[in-house]
């Protein structure tokens, strides 16, 4: 009976290690896929601005012409 209780907690703890493994894991791929969310939204936003700004000049080349 001991060395059965013994089994258990010994499984118990494994499987607590597991889940923690588990959700450390689950929140740096959280944390990295915020990360590379941010990342994308500046070079998008970055790259539009560009785009208006060569918009514009080309609008106002065009009107000038």
């Amino acid at each position: 009976m001991l060395l059965r209780n013994a089994i258990d907690w010994a499984a118990l703890a494994n499987l607590h290690r597991v889940a923690e493994a588990i959700l450390v894991g689950g929140l740096a791929v959280l944390l990295l896929g915020v990360f590379a969310a941010g990342l994308l939204q500046s070079v998008v936003f970055r790259a539009r601005s560009e785009l208006a700004a060569v918009y514009a000049d080309n609008l106002s080349a065009a009107r000038f012409k």
